[in-house]
């Protein structure tokens, strides 16, 4: 039988490498979960996409980038809001920004990260998609979309950037 013998030293360092590891992977798993914080996507994303449909101005037509109205939400009702997306189609290789909302009050939703999602004839990150889970009172909100130059938008949404918004009635 094979013996090891460690004096009190080499333990000692043994178990503070080892503790050192357990700490340097505790770090690592705040750091993911923050992100996905940060980011608004977890794994309810898919499920929030899911969700009804609550407010939506996009359709089928052409479209073109830079809208010349403000896109303006309207909830009819007191809502959780699981999902907001913005359509990019001309989005000349750029990444997903943020997309934020303005009460009727002034009152600041977001900004939440979004993240890109493939469109129509496989356009990389078309689709930005926030998952902001958030209650909000009946009412408009204006959408802010970080990036309006490439925001797609078109006649059929009265110029305005093209928004989807999913959720739920509050309390349901």
């Amino acid at each position: 039988m094979l013996q090891v013998r460690l004096s009190a030293a080499e333990v000692e360092k043994g178990a503070g490498n080892l503790k050192r590891n357990v700490l340097l992977r505790i770090a690592v798993l705040a750091m993911l979960a923050l992100l996905m914080l940060m980011t608004g996507c977890g794994p309810d994303a898919d499920e929030a996409l899911a969700d009804e449909i609550i407010w939506t101005n996009n359709n089928i037509a052409a479209v073109q980038n830079g809208p010349e109205s403000d896109t303006v939400i309207v909830l009819e009702q007191d809502s959780v809001v699981t999902a907001i997306m913005d359509y990019h189609y001309f989005n000349e290789g750029a990444k997903p920004g943020t997309i934020g909302l303005i009460g009727e009050d002034g009152k600041e939703y977001g900004p939440w990260q979004a993240k890109g999602r493939k469109g129509q004839g496989g356009v990389e990150n078309a689709y930005w998609d926030t998952f902001p889970n958030i209650q909000l009172k009946a009412g408009e909100y204006k959408v802010v979309d970080s990036d309006p130059e490439t925001w797609s938008q078109n006649d059929e949404s009265d110029n305005a950037g093209f928004t989807e918004v999913r959720g739920k009635a509050a309390g349901n």
